[in-house]
Formats: C-alpha cells, structure tokens, sequence
C-alpha cells in the first residue's frame, strides 16, 4: 500500500565516532541514545505510541508525535537532552560518553509501514552530515555532548518567534552546499556561547521587529560572501556567530 504524504516533524541523532567502539560498547552507546531520546519525548509530552523511531547506522531519526507542538519540542531539546547526556556522563563513568549531532526539521514526508521517504527527510540527513555540525561538536570544549542544527523552517516557526526558553540570538546561519545536483540548504547552529558577544554593528542584536541578515537558500556556496558571510571550509557561516565556528573549522 502506498504511503500518503504528510507533513511531519523530524529528529535525527548520529553518535560521534561510534566505530570505535567494540559490539558491546556499541550496544551500551545504542542504549544509552534510545535512553535520552526517550526523556526528551516524555518530558515533550509525546505519545510514544504516535512516535515512529527507526536506528540508521550510528544513529536514529523520530517521526515526532503530531501533537507535541515545534516550540515545546525544541525547548526540551535544549535542556533535557545535554542534561541527560550529562547525568550519564557524571553518574556512568565507564566507557566513552556519547556525544550527539541532532538536527531538527519540519517538512512532508511519505511514510508507510516499511519506511519514511521525502526529499525533506534527505534535506535533514544532509544537515546532520554537514561539515558545520560535524566540526561545531568536534571543536566543542570539555563537557559538551550535544550540538544541534534546525532547519530553516524549524527557525521561522520556532525559533525567530521568541518563544520562552528560545533565544534566537543562540543561533548562527550555516550553509551547507548542494551536491549531486540539489539546492543549497540553509540551517541555523545553536552556539549558545557566543550570545551577546557580537564585536561590531554587524554583529549586534536584531531588533525586536527585524530579521537577521540571511543568505539566500540558492546562493552559490563557490561565490564570495555577502556581507556578514564567510565561506568555511565549503561551508558559509553568518548571522553573529561567525568567529566560534571558524575557529571550529580549524581541525
């Protein structure tokens, strides 16, 4: 039977360098990750039972339960999954800790019994692949497990909105570039450690009414920058956060 297509929400982890670890270290990472994601659902107030959650190599993708709002979702995204991570990492010594890239997006999907297809699930694979993410966790200081990309309709519904407990200024532009014929893709990187350090007017603040400065989604990724936009390692960083993540590009 056929699937119909519907717009659902997408979460998507991959575990840093999980094959390094031997089988049993590896079904200790594969539990700990089922462990966390399901803390997050709970604490989202999903229905586990209208959840779908399949593990794809190192990691695994939710299809988000329809009624948890995006808001809720990405507010618990950014306090009980580095609090879980945490508390394993504090109370669970043995072993490595697992540290996660996790991207969250919204977009139409196919879905049936036997598997999820949908260009907007490719699109969110891409982000949690992308060079941005993969070196924002790798340059991460000591005690960081969790990085997190958004979409860019994540960022208009959930994030530019001021919700309580989002603070947009969090968030830094990246763009990854297109491949094998696709459009470039636009996500916004949660750095929370460069809020408020803008170093210049174009660094500052957006006004209360005013958008940040954005690429645009069919930029080409090979062409200078615009203002505010540099061109990282095949990637363009922009929107205030621009000095952390080149320095994350270095290794």
């Amino acid at each position: 039977m056929m699937g119909v297509p519907a717009r659902r929400t997408m979460l998507l982890f991959d575990i840093e360098d999980s094959q390094r670890h031997h089988d049993a270290g590896q079904q200790a990472i594969r539990q700990t990750l089922y462990e966390v994601v399901g803390a997050l659902l709970e604490q989202s107030g999903a229905d586990e039972a209208e959840c779908r959650t399949e593990y794809r190599g190192d990691g695994l993708f939710v299809l988000v339960d329809p009624a948890v709002r995006l808001p809720a979702l990405l507010r618990q995204l950014l306090i009980t999954l580095p609090e879980e991570l945490a508390h394993r990492r504090q109370n669970h010594g043995h072993g490595a800790p697992v540290r996660l890239r996790t991207v969250l997006h919204r977009g139409t999907v196919v879905e049936d019994e036997n598997d999820v297809v949908g260009s907007a699930l490719n699109s969110a694979f891409r982000l949690l692949d992308s060079d941005p993410l993969r070196s924002s966790l790798r340059g991460a200081g000591p005690g960081t497990d969790f990085v997190l990309c958004v979409s860019e309709t994540v960022y208009d519904d959930a994030v530019w909105p001021g919700h309580k407990g989002i603070d947009r200024e969090a968030f830094g532009q990246v763009v990854v570039p297109a491949k094998n014929g696709s459009r470039v893709l636009t996500g916004w990187l949660y750095a929370p450690e460069r809020r408020g350090q803008g170093s210049g007017p174009s660094e500052a603040a957006p006004d209360a009414g005013a958008r940040p400065a954005r690429t645009s989604p069919r930029t080409d990724p090979a062409a200078p920058g615009g203002a505010g936009v540099v061109n990282v390692k095949g990637a363009q960083v922009s929107g205030g956060h621009v000095d952390t993540l080149t320095n994350n590009f270095n290794g």
